[in-house]
């Protein structure tokens, strides 16, 4: 982070000085902040010189802010595209959260352990998959980890024979 007043973000939202950290990259806070930014970006467009790779360009309200961003560097070839953000992959995994359960009582207790969880229904599997997607999500949010990237989508490229005056 640069130079300068740092500061952080309070559980209620609220903006304190950041005593934890000092603004360092490791900062949740700073993190937390990032995210609030990250969302702001969802539908808006950028521009890039190629179609592919790491956009770095600013963020446009509208594709037409874009070009003219793209204009003023002297570009008469690039692309636009409009940023469409991360969503989380839904994990189905509780068959094998329980298959592994299963596992070990039997491992640990014989076969006593071997029928348990065998009537597991498929509306409790989903239960379980619903749940474990949930906390998943819970704990990235809280930890500031959720997807500070997205993707471009819409890619254009626009072509200008002449460079801008």
């Amino acid at each position: 982070m640069g130079k300068g007043r740092m500061y952080c973000w309070e559980s209620d939202g609220t903006r304190a000085d950041c005593n934890e950290c000092k603004g360092s990259d490791q900062c949740r806070f700073a993190k937390k902040e990032r995210k609030i930014k990250m969302g702001q970006k969802e539908g808006k467009w950028t521009f890039n010189s190629v179609d592919d790779g790491v956009w770095y360009n600013a963020v446009y309200d509208t594709k037409e802010e874009a070009i003219a961003a793209a204009r003023r560097d002297d570009l008469s070839i690039f692309f636009v595209g409009r940023i469409e953000l991360m969503s989380l992959p839904r994990l189905n995994i509780s068959e094998e959260i329980i298959e592994r359960l299963v596992e070990y009582a039997f491992e640990e207790c014989g076969e006593a352990a071997e029928d348990w969880l065998y009537d597991a229904a498929l509306n409790d599997l989903q239960q379980l998959d619903n749940a474990i997607n949930d906390v998943i999500k819970e704990w990235l949010e809280d930890n500031a980890l959720m997807p500070n990237f997205y993707k471009i989508t819409g890619i254009e490229e626009i072509h200008y024979p002449e460079p801008m005056d």
